[in-house]
């Protein structure tokens, strides 16, 4: 089981829905114009993004709590202790030499 993928912001949720209304523009267009009209939206609208956010977010904690209790977070941490290991013992070789 891998680590769930945390979820995308409210910001970036309004530019996925300004990119499908403007599809014509380039991604670089699509960034730069999303910008300001995010900036210009009215609470009410930008809350709906942000509330959506927000309901994945909390979804992520729950299943990444759920996951870190895991086996698979587990055996992952040691890889990365062992990892981790190796690589300041390879730093004090380098140093000493």
């Amino acid at each position: 089981r891998e680590r769930p993928k945390r979820p995308i912001s409210g910001y970036l949720r309004f530019v996925a829905d300004f990119r499908k209304a403007n599809t014509q523009l380039k991604l670089t267009e699509v960034t730069k114009a999303a910008g300001p009209k995010w900036q210009a939206l009215d609470s009410a609208k930008k809350k709906k993004y942000v509330d959506a956010a927000t309901r994945e977010l909390v979804k992520y904690n729950e299943d990444l709590a759920r996951y870190q209790k895991s086996d698979d977070y587990v055996q992952y941490q040691e890889k990365l202790n062992a990892l981790q290991k190796r690589n300041q013992k390879e730093k004090k070789k380098k140093v000493t030499e």
